[in-house]
């Protein structure tokens, strides 16, 4: 008798402990952390201090890329939230481009690069060319100015002493490289001038003062530079020597695309200006390459 009570007083103390151990284990499944992370995928949480830059959704959807352009010898740049950048990391292969040389269309065309742009059409035909690439990729509203280059004429060549004369620039004036393009840049009906004026790479360092490179545009009633390198002109070789590439009208923005060589092997650099209300602000100056 006495051994049946024991064996039911251990399974009555066994089958308490499992129930009690039972009880425990739920009840620690139900219960709710102090500070619950609730993911309804709508959450609204304002602070964002704690948000890595550039992985806020928001700030994806509003990365736009709307102008993509390809530049000789070697630079692609884009247009990025209405802000200028070199973009390296662009591909372009495969991707029909609006092809300009010289600021002549030659229609849709496919680009490659290397050591200088390749062009070919849709047939993988190769297409020879020679001169200033410039390819577009954008569905904004453009226009490609097709501007050549003009001669000098006197009033030029007063203003450009007077400039050199302002800066103390000692000169002789047959010796500079000079560049002039000549369009209605404001739409007022005037024609303004856009001139560049170098020594870059001179030889002739007993006829100047200074290297320089100096660009300005001449108003009717007034000269305003715009690009400016001076140096001492034993140092002719570390300033570039600029050219106009296009004038492209976005939109209703006008802008200037410079290109600025400098000298043997150390490449080009770029500048965007964006042309309104009579001036020139420069968008971009790239690195050289």
């Amino acid at each position: 008798m006495k051994k049946y009570f024991k064996i039911s007083l251990i399974l009555v103390i066994v089958l308490s402990l499992y129930a009690t151990l039972v009880y425990f284990v739920a009840n620690e499944d139900n219960k709710t952390p102090n500070n619950p992370i609730i993911d309804s995928g709508n959450n609204n949480n304002d602070n964002n201090e704690d948000k890595p830059s550039g992985f806020d959704k928001e700030d994806q959807d509003n990365d736009v890329i709307d102008i993509n352009i390809l530049l000789s010898p070697n630079r692609i740049i884009s247009r990025r939230n209405g802000i200028w950048e070199e973009n390296k990391n662009l591909k372009y292969n495969d991707v029909l481009y609006d092809v300009y040389i010289d600021s002549q269309n030659i229609g849709q065309k496919y680009l490659m690069y290397n050591k200088k742009w390749y062009i070919y059409d849709e047939q993988r035909n190769f297409i020879d060319y020679s001169g200033n690439v410039l390819a577009i990729k954008t569905d904004k509203e453009y226009k490609v100015i097709n501007v050549s280059k003009s001669p000098l004429n006197e009033i030029d060549k007063n203003n450009i002493i007077s400039i050199l004369e302002n800066k103390q620039i000692s000169y002789n004036y047959d010796l500079i490289v000079k560049e002039k393009v000549v369009y209605d840049i404001n739409a007022d009906g005037i024609r303004e001038e856009i001139i560049f004026i170098s020594n870059a790479f001179t030889e002739n360092v007993n006829d100047f003062s200074n290297t320089f490179s100096i660009g300005f545009i001449k108003y009717p009633t007034k000269n305003e530079i715009f690009f400016e390198y001076i140096d001492d002109i034993l140092n002719s070789t570390s300033i570039c020597l600029p050219s106009i590439q296009n004038l492209v009208k976005f939109e209703n923005d006008l802008h200037l695309i410079v290109g600025c060589t400098y000298f043997s092997e150390r490449g080009t650099q770029h500048n965007i200006y964006r042309i309104f209300n009579d001036t020139l602000r420069e968008e971009l100056k790239t690195n050289i390459e």
